[in-house]
């Protein structure tokens, strides 16, 4: 891991949700298959109308939403349908994004199932009742919809009750965090211990969003990282990536055309791999091809400015983004 303090963060005072730097010690990853974890924890339920008494869901409290399915997304309608039907009341809407599809929301404001929505947008119908206030009901409630970024995990298409709201975790996935195994092509660069940068290029500039990468990571029983050796005359493979986002103690298997490398924790994983045939490399081996085949690529030249701040899935700070020399 990389060498800072929290002193060096600029306006760390304003950061309330920034407190420790990360610690690998304290990762323990659930390595179970997903046919073990729905034995033990099987959370599939007979019915809706089950599911909701199971979580507990009480009046007042928050149900979130994601638009993967944009408008043609009718699990918000479904679900909204069932709670009012059970008799719930003023409930808050966290969806990442409402659509055309939604309208049937305006009944549920109208009739004191829905007091609040939070999203990122508003589109069609629902849009134009909230925004004419012809969304109300009873004689003094109005329905209040926040603008703001996504309150529900990227990715999840499940509903989950919330009271009271907790702090948004970073973005998770974009792949299913409970699958047995998980591989990701993200344009990534992997270094000889594993860790994953998928947030700077090699030039240092940032270029993107994680997409839930280290969330991923840690919910797979086995994470793949998919990489090119190297990309035009850049290797993927490298002996220190310059940014870490997904921690090496997450990652489990990396796969590149010229190869494969497993993570030596996963001694079982890696024995069950040769077992059946296939060829693996040590990571250093790939980097190594990877530089006999481009060259080391020059140092990028810092400042000592830090110009962002990388956290890892529990809040704590796992890495800095410093200021580019021009």
């Amino acid at each position: 891991m990389h060498d800072f303090s929290l002193d060096q963060i600029p306006y760390s005072d304003e950061l309330v949700c920034v407190k420790d730097i990360f610690n690998a010690k304290n990762i323990v990853k659930n390595t179970r298959t997903l046919s073990e974890r729905e034995e033990l924890h099987n959370k599939i339920a007979g019915s809706l109308e089950e599911a909701v008494r199971l979580c507990g869901l009480k009046d007042g409290m928050t149900i979130s939403f994601h638009h993967h399915f944009r408008n043609g997304d009718y699990i918000v309608n479904l679900v909204m349908g069932k709670l009012a039907e059970m008799g719930f009341k003023h409930l808050v809407v966290a969806a990442s994004s409402l659509t055309d599809c939604h309208y049937p929301l305006i009944e549920h404001i109208k009739s004191g199932v829905v007091r609040r929505i939070e999203t990122s947008g508003l589109r069609g119908k629902l849009a134009e009742a909230v925004s004419i206030r012809r969304a109300w009901y009873g004689s003094c409630w109005m329905c209040k919809a926040l603008i703001s970024r996504p309150p529900s995990p990227c990715g999840t298409t499940a509903f989950t009750s919330r009271y009271p709201p907790p702090i948004t975790p970073a973005p998770t996935t974009r792949a299913r965090r409970s699958t047995s195994w998980t591989w990701w092509s993200f344009r990534p660069w992997v270094d000889c211990n594993y860790n994953v940068n998928v947030l700077t290029g090699s030039d240092g500039v940032i270029r993107g969003a994680i997409g839930g990468h280290p969330d991923t990571a840690y919910g797979a029983s086995v994470s793949i990282i998919v990489v090119p050796l190297t990309r035009g005359r850049i290797p993927c493979i490298v002996k220190d990536v310059g940014t870490i986002v997904t921690p090496g103690k997450i990652v489990d298997v990396i796969v590149t055309e010229h190869g494969a490398a497993v993570n030596p924790m996963r001694k079982n994983l890696r024995k069950r791999i040769l077992d059946s045939g296939l060829p693996l490399f040590e990571i250093e081996e790939l980097q190594q091809k990877a530089e006999k085949l481009v060259g080391i690529p020059d140092t990028i030249p810092y400042t000592n400015k830090v110009v962002g701040v990388v956290t890892y899935r529990d809040g704590t700070v796992i890495d800095l983004i410093r200021q580019i020399k021009e």
